[in-house]
C-alpha cells in the first residue's frame, strides 16, 4: 500500500477532558501492542511485518472494536 507521506497536513491540540484522553491513550496502547497485523515502515520505505514472541495475539483494530463496544454497553 503506498503511503501519502508528501502531501499530508497534520494537527495537533490539547485533550483537555480527562475520560477523552484516557480512551485515546487507551486506544494508542492497542494499537502499539499489535502483534498480528502491525507493520513499520523501514529506511527503505518498505513496509514490515511486526514479529514479537507473544504468544497472546492482538489485532488492534478488532481490539479497538471490542473496546469500544464494551465501552458502549456501560
Amino acid at each position: 500500500m503506498r503511503r501519502n507521506l508528501n502531501r499530508r497536513i497534520e494537527t495537533a491540540f490539547p485533550i483537555l477532558d480527562p475520560d477523552i484522553k484516557k480512551e485515546i491513550i487507551d486506544i494508542l496502547n492497542i494499537q502499539l501492542s499489535d502483534n498480528v497485523k502491525a507493520c513499520y515502515l523501514d529506511g527503505e520505505l518498505r513496509n514490515n511485518f511486526k514479529r514479537d514472541d507473544n504468544p497472546v495475539k492482538v489485532r488492534s483494530q478488532l481490539a479497538i472494536y471490542d473496546y469500544l463496544k464494551n465501552k458502549s454497553v456501560r
